[in-house]
């Protein structure tokens, strides 16, 4: 296990899966040419979270790694689709950008594996249902709107990529004034071969 860089310390920590960015590089592109004050995720960033922690004790990672393992046991490596841009809350008010995930049942499952067994060690479960997403760019403000929502629309049924989840990762969150830095703690890779003999 990777030691924590803050030894007896904090840290804001999530539990995520990594996607590869090149399918979405012209996407991501055309957001951020659009008028108005709009944060796009470095493509190094582009994951999905499936939990989120919040100020995560150092000492509580390796409990942390037991439950990511137990979190995906039986649940062999799956291809997912990055297909279709939507907003949240909606795209008459947009603050999210976002590209859903598809065939992402396993995703689901381990997000509820992880809420209910971190709730254990002292962390909240998630409230809001389960929305298989990639945030691709955060909106404080928008001046060309009409821009943004036909980015959106006619990308609504485009199928951006499959891609192969094979762990989780436990990551540190390092907010600074050119966004988030992130590093990988530990993870846990989905098992191979889960009904062989």
């Amino acid at each position: 296990m990777q030691s924590c860089p803050f030894p007896n310390m904090t840290f804001r920590g999530f539990i995520a899966v990594e996607f590869d960015a090149k399918p979405l590089a012209q996407v991501l592109k055309e957001l951020g040419a659009v008028d108005g004050r709009l944060k796009c995720v470095e493509p190094r960033n582009i994951h999905m979270t499936l939990k989120f922690l919040g100020d995560t004790k150092e000492e509580h990672v390796p409990r942390i790694q037991e439950v990511m393992e137990t979190a995906v046991e039986g649940i062999q490596p799956f291809d997912v689709a990055l297909k279709s841009l939507g907003a949240f809350p909606n795209t008459g008010y947009i603050k999210v950008v976002w590209v859903g995930l598809e065939n992402a049942e396993a995703l689901g499952e381990m997000s509820k594996r992880l809420n209910t067994a971190l709730k254990d060690i002292g962390y909240r479960p998630e409230k809001k249902p389960f929305r298989p997403h990639i945030t691709l760019a955060r909106v404080k403000s928008i001046r060309d709107k009409r821009g943004l929502v036909s980015i959106l629309d006619s990308n609504q049924n485009t199928e951006f990529a499959t891609q192969h989840v094979e762990r989780i990762v436990l990551k540190q969150s390092q907010l600074t004034p050119n966004g988030p830095i992130y590093t990988d703690l530990v993870k846990a890779n989905l098992p191979q071969n889960v009904n062989s003999d």
